[in-house]
């Protein structure tokens, strides 16, 4: 989408330099997707998903997410804010796989909230714990469906999950 823009408004890109940045995020996140696909055959077949745990800032991948998503967003006339907490939160992790779960759970906020709709999204700490929060005016899941989806969706990839 930011490819599209600048073709169309060539002059941003002097304006935004940052829009550089934000296509080659999208273009590793073309990138991951593929990469998805091959996981889910892999995980279809019976093999299991490994894993590299490194020291990664939560709070700069959420903002990437955010970025990406962006662009979406505002195709949308959506509003999305992304609050970040004020300092790193590092945390030890996947970075790639952590990555690719806060995009899903961004793009998914957008996808399922209406036109002129608002998504926030929040990274902070409390005590010990890093806390992220994407909250949206979208339809949702059915409360009677949550417990179910999330509890099986858990163990199901936990399984699947080499460590």
């Amino acid at each position: 989408m930011y490819a599209e823009f600048l073709i169309e408004e060539p002059e941003a890109a002097m304006e935004n330099p940052h829009l550089a940045h934000i296509m080659l995020r999208s273009q590793q996140t073309v990138y991951n997707l593929v990469r998805n696909i091959v996981d889910l055959e892999k995980l279809n077949s019976g093999d299991s998903l490994s894993y590299k745990k490194t020291s990664c800032d939560l709070t700069q991948i959420v903002c990437e997410a955010a970025e990406i998503v962006g662009a979406e967003a505002r195709d949308k006339e959506i509003e999305l804010i992304y609050y970040p907490n004020p300092e790193s939160i590092m945390v030890e992790a996947d970075y790639q796989q952590l990555q690719r779960v806060f995009l899903n759970l961004t793009s998914n906020a957008v996808k399922y909230t209406p036109a002129n709709g608002k998504v926030d999204i929040v990274t902070e700490t409390i005590d010990d714990r890093a806390e992220v929060i994407i909250q949206d005016n979208g339809y949702g899941i059915a409360a009677e469906e949550l417990p179910i989806y999330l509890t099986d969706s858990a163990e199901w990839i936990n399984s699947k999950i080499k460590r």
